[in-house]
């Protein structure tokens, strides 16, 4: 299991903030509209992987990569705390008192 966040390693420029994430077709760090993303897979490097290609993707060209991708099992955050993951983690996540509604792909 790995997880990719932009939210640990970043550095403020006033009211900015940047991570050390980047996209790189763009140079800048990633702006996707995901917050985190955790892969579970058989191979941490493949986990390592996903995660952070997840993170610049965005949650749906994110979903679309999972979908393709060998079978692997995924948490993803929105910037908005809404927390989508794979439909076979279901039984295995609660949900913190005053978060969105999960959903699941």
């Amino acid at each position: 299991m790995v997880t990719a966040g932009d939210y640990e390693r970043c550095v403020f420029r006033g009211l900015t903030r940047y991570h050390h994430i980047l996209d790189p077709r763009t140079g800048y760090p990633a702006r996707s509209g995901l917050i985190a993303a955790t892969v579970l897979a058989s191979e941490s490097l493949a986990a390592d992987i996903l995660s952070t290609a997840l993170l610049v993707l965005g949650l749906e060209a994110g979903i679309a990569l999972l979908g393709a991708a060998a079978p692997v099992r995924a948490v993803l955050v929105t910037s908005d705390l809404r927390v989508h993951l794979s439909r076979d983690l279901r039984d295995r996540y609660r949900r913190a008192p005053g978060l969105p509604r999960e959903r699941y792909f």
